[in-house]
């Protein structure tokens, strides 16, 4: 299929296959009154699903140039000299907790047994880190309903 084409020129017409593809088997049907509304869909179009094809064809299965393009334009955009992008929340929120006790914040940092507070009612790792580094846990949603949480005793209404 590709005797006498570049690797850019092959590139090009499988990327190009890609797209109609999905324009072909891939649309999105008008929507009309009455037609049941998904609360979470996937929402995509051709130049998604083109550029998760380029990015395999690279091979790149974790992050690559997609990835450090995002970060750069991210980091420009919300004015921030640096940008990560993780694979989750949790990770996430470990490296935000990370950063809360670095010592380049001096008095502001989170130190051994300061007190966290949290959502009682989110994900576990939001309380992990600061677990973790001997901080107090304090879960509170509400505030007539707290949650006092000890990383020796468990916790306690």
């Amino acid at each position: 299929m590709f005797e006498h084409t570049t690797e850019a020129e092959a590139r090009k017409q499988i990327l190009d296959l890609v797209a109609d593809y999905c324009d072909t088997f891939h649309k999105k049907k008008e929507y009309k009154e009455g037609d049941r509304i998904p609360y979470a869909s996937r929402v995509y179009d051709h130049s998604e699903m083109v550029n998760l094809v380029d990015s395999s064809l690279e091979f790149w299965l974790t992050s690559g140039r997609y990835t450090d393009e995002f970060e750069k334009k991210l980091a420009e955009y919300l004015g921030v000299r640096y940008c990560s992008l993780v694979n989750s929340g949790s990770s996430a929120n470990l490296i935000a907790f990370m950063a809360l006790t670095s010592p380049l914040l001096g008095d502001r940092r989170v130190n051994r047994g300061d007190e966290v507070i949290t959502v009682a009612c989110g994900f576990p790792s939001s309380a992990n880190d600061p677990v973790r580094r001997s901080a107090g846990i304090r879960r509170r949603d509400h505030p007539t309903v707290q949650h006092r949480c000890d990383h020796v005793r468990g916790c306690k209404i």
